[in-house]
């Protein structure tokens, strides 16, 4: 009897620490690779630029979340989706609105745990907003649930092949210093737990800025640049007014133009299509002018130009290598008309803003027409990210487009011009 206890107790004890491992696992808070491995490769789908992943939240719902390396917080987009796991909403908070006015609550919630392909976040804190003021599907064309934070950056060197779509997940003591050889470091600062580069920019011929941008992957524009109304002289000389671009809970308005190029040693690009953001509070207005340097953001269509690595826990850098899309031609909307998904599925298009005195303005196109037909083929056919590619064709090219106005049936031709 006291031999079997004996052995009883050794098997126990034996599957305690076979169990060891798992138990030590959940009690970690924050990302960790789920085998005993230095690295983890996740796959991701790039729409409009975009690094989408496949997320899983407390083991029992597959979403689709969006790597953004500008977001201070990971972020639920559909408080459904906490109410049906059982979440603690936990403490109101509320953020600040894209017209810097509006309040929009959201709940900060802990004890998250959060899945992507080999790698699992215990006990995470992520804010879930009261409604989705993002409005991704309806911008996107498709489902997104979600935004994955800089956490996932603080805890990993993270390196971003666009060209393969795979990000790549690395224990900081694993990395060597031959790992970066074939990258080039961009003057990099971590302010706050945030990423920024300091670039030098031509604005127009022989005029040239300083910049400070955050590198945002979950922004879908090339570039972003803060300006205020006294900033006439940092604009390009051709430049429309309006809105630039969706923010959180609203528009963000001011001028689109292009500058004569981005400075990302060695590499540089001509004729960036730049977002001048309008600061109409007075305070911010007294600290852009005061600022040596003009602040903004890097977005995804200028840095999925090049793979990039993002250092946080080691050398505090970004590193970034050409690919496949460098040398590629930066292709601009030429029709001056914005679509958006609606519908089931997300496959009816719709007319969402038309410039003034654009091709599509002058073919009689207005916001609220639903496109039924793009040339031959029937809109539902495409893809969001396909119907807007075919306005940024060349120059001269007329596109036939038939459009539901009410119970009438339209037919426009919309000849393509450079907007900028």
């Amino acid at each position: 009897m006291k031999n079997y206890c004996h052995y009883a107790l050794l098997l126990l004890l034996g599957l305690w620490l076979m169990l060891l491992p798992r138990q030590l696992q959940a009690q970690y808070r924050g990302y960790q690779i789920d085998k005993q491995t230095s690295y983890v490769k996740v796959p991701f789908d790039r729409i409009n630029n975009y690094i989408v992943v496949d997320v899983t939240m407390n083991r029992i719902f597959p979403m689709r979340f969006i790597v953004d390396t500008g977001a201070r917080y990971t972020i639920l987009t559909d408080k459904a989706y906490a109410e049906i796991a059982g979440l603690d909403l936990g403490r109101t908070i509320y953020l600040v609105g894209a017209d810097r006015k509006r309040k929009l609550p959201a709940y900060l919630t802990h004890g998250v745990q959060l899945a992507l392909p080999g790698v699992t976040a215990y006990k995470q804190s992520i804010l879930v907003l009261e409604q989705d003021y993002f409005d991704f599907e309806k911008h996107l064309g498709h489902d997104i649930d979600g935004i994955i934070g800089i956490d996932l950056f603080r805890r990993f060197v993270v390196e971003i092949n666009y060209d393969k779509r795979i990000m790549t997940l690395r224990v900081p003591k694993s990395i060597k210093p031959s790992f970066y050889r074939k990258y080039h470091k961009l003057p990099t600062e971590i302010d706050e737990g945030k990423v920024y580069v300091n670039l030098p920019i031509e604005l127009r011929p022989k005029t040239y800025i300083d910049t400070r941008l955050l590198v945002d992957t979950g922004s879908s524009l090339a570039l972003i640049l803060n300006t205020n109304p006294q900033d006439t002289l940092l604009l390009p000389r051709k430049v429309i007014r309006g809105t630039i671009g969706k923010g959180l809970g609203g528009t963000l308005e001011g001028y689109i133009g292009k500058v004569v190029q981005v400075d990302m040693e060695p590499y540089g690009f001509n004729g960036v299509l730049t977002s001048f953001l309008q600061q109409e509070d007075s305070t911010m207005i007294d600290e852009i002018q005061a600022l040596p340097y003009r602040e903004g953001i890097l977005g995804a269509t200028l840095l999925s130009r090049c793979n990039i690595i993002v250092d946080i826990p080691n050398t505090q850098a970004v590193y970034i290598k050409s690919n496949r899309a460098y040398k590629k031609p930066l292709r601009y909307d030429r029709s001056g008309m914005v679509i958006v998904a609606a519908g089931p599925y997300l496959k009816t298009y719709v007319v969402d803003n038309v410039l003034e005195d654009s091709p599509a303005d002058k073919a009689g196109i207005q916001a609220g027409d639903i496109i039924r037909r793009v040339g031959r083929w029937p809109a539902s056919w495409y893809t969001l990210s396909g119907i807007t590619r075919r306005f940024t064709g060349d120059i001269g090219k007329t596109i036939s487009v038939t459009l539901q106005r009410g119970a009438y049936r339209i037919e426009a031709d919309v000849t393509l011009q450079e907007l900028f």
